[in-house]
């Protein structure tokens, strides 16, 4: 069972979340578990505070098709891309769902 607090901190993050969105710091494409986001943003998150932030993305990404019928894909990880001030877009970093965070590499084209 679920308690008032827990709804409370999830309703916290998921408005929080589409706060971000409406803001336009981030984009969020919650069927494949994919967020573009500010590379500046993403700065501002550091060690464990980057982890729990992904962790509160794909718990939105799991709310939100949970919400409009879509599945919940409990095994799928998190793609996090940034736009640099070039407005360049690249996959940057996977969020495991065991609590782990992979920088990509860089490819150059």
């Amino acid at each position: 069972m679920i308690t008032e607090q827990e709804k409370t901190v999830a309703q916290k993050t998921v408005e929080n979340i589409d706060l971000l969105i409406e803001q336009k710091y981030m984009i969020v494409d919650t069927v494949n578990y994919h967020v573009a986001m500010l590379d500046n943003l993403w700065s501002k998150y550091k060690g464990e505070m980057q982890l729990t932030f992904c962790k509160n993305l794909v718990f939105y990404c799991d709310i939100q098709n949970a919400y409009h019928g879509k599945k919940v894909k409990k095994n799928q990880n998190l793609l996090i891309s940034l736009k640099n001030k070039k407005n360049d877009v690249y996959p940057a970093f996977v969020y495991y769902r065991i609590h782990e965070l992979k920088k990509l590499k860089k490819k150059v084209m």
